[in-house]
């Protein structure tokens, strides 16, 4: 009786514990993402080159490093002068909303309730990019947990597997493994899927906006390819400044600027994931979005964003390990 009493409270102080604490879960996570990359690309350079894979991983940090550094060198100037014009621009798009909603009565009503607050000027922009600032020293924080994780769980590997290893039955290990390098070949899939993904939108935005003639390009790209890692709000958040800003160059640009965005989505949505899904766990739909849901108004925009991988790991493992395993079902496991 003692020893059930003991092992229910111990089960619900887990509970308790990852209920809490489910931000550094995440955190570890996303840190288990970037390992699988920094890992691959690290084996991938060590069988080219034939060199220590120590030496190899340090060769991929050192070139993660130097693009960095590059970009910002290449980058900081032209970007530092289009977010002082973003600035500038902002507050007369706004004017330009608030005359457009000056023509109607439904607009007049807006402006009459409050309305004319929204219009920021500049030093209000400033302001609040400064409060902006100041909240993200926390998630700055939580970048530099991810790096340092990523980087010592791809360092040795090995580790940490055969760490998880030891709390599996002896005569299960060899299965566990197998379906745990399963999972990381998926998850690798997801993060080239990820990045290339992003990579393709910010190209596809500052060459879509170049050729429309919107200005900030660069900023709006780049944004555009950042964001696009979060699903759903990503894309809706990166095109409220594109199409703010082409307010002023008339209506014409703003739905060529809208057209854009939706263009390029639909291209990521159909045909870019799919293709890199392919070679990942295939996972049903309506299981996603509600996945995504749950995971997003639990955890935030971090839980969000790694809503689907978590999930992509999850079906995997109940896949394998219950369903056909412990079920005798399907390949792999016992055919009743």
């Amino acid at each position: 009786m003692l020893i059930a009493v003991a092992i229910a409270g111990l089960a619900f102080a887990l509970f308790l514990l990852l209920w809490y604490a489910y931000q550094v879960l995440l955190l570890a996570f996303a840190g288990l993402l970037l390992s699988i990359f920094l890992h691959r690309v690290s084996v991938l350079i060590q069988e080219r080159l034939g060199i220590r894979y120590s030496y190899s991983l340090a060769l991929v940090l050192l070139a993660g490093l130097l693009i960095v550094a590059g970009l910002l060198v290449l980058i900081a100037p032209t970007l530092g002068a289009q977010v002082d014009e973003i600035s500038t621009e902002l507050p007369k798009a706004w004017q330009e909303i608030r005359q457009s909603l000056q023509q109607s009565n439904l607009g007049r009503r807006f402006l009459s309730q409050g309305g004319q607050e929204a219009i920021p000027s500049r030093s209000e922009i400033w302001s609040r990019l400064a409060g902006a600032f100041s909240t993200t020293i926390g998630a700055i924080g939580n970048l530099f947990i991810i790096l340092f994780i990523g980087i010592y769980m791809a360092a040795n590997p090995g580790v940490y597997l055969r760490g998880i290893c030891a709390l599996i039955p002896y005569q299960r290990q060899e299965r566990f493994t197998q379906v745990m390098n399963e999972v990381g070949e998926n998850l690798w899939w997801w993060v080239m899927g990820r990045l290339v993904a992003m990579a393709v939108i910010a190209v596809f935005t500052l060459i879509g906006l170049w050729i429309i003639g919107v200005r900030l390009a660069l900023v709006l790209s780049l944004l555009a390819g950042v964001l696009n890692f979060i699903p759903y709000i990503g894309p809706l958040a990166s095109a409220i400044p594109a199409l703010l800003l082409a307010l002023p160059e008339g209506g014409t640009t703003v739905i060529w600027v809208a057209v854009l965005y939706a263009l390029i989505q639909t291209i990521e949505s159909y045909f870019l994931t799919p293709m890199v899904d392919k070679r990942a766990v295939s996972l049903p739909p309506a299981l996603t979005i509600t996945t995504q849901v749950l995971f997003g108004s639990v955890a935030g925009i971090l839980g969000l964003a790694l809503a689907t991988p978590m999930t992509a790991m999850a079906v995997i493992l109940i896949h394998r390990l219950y369903v056909q395993d412990a079920l005798g079902k399907g390949q792999g496991g016992r055919e009743n």
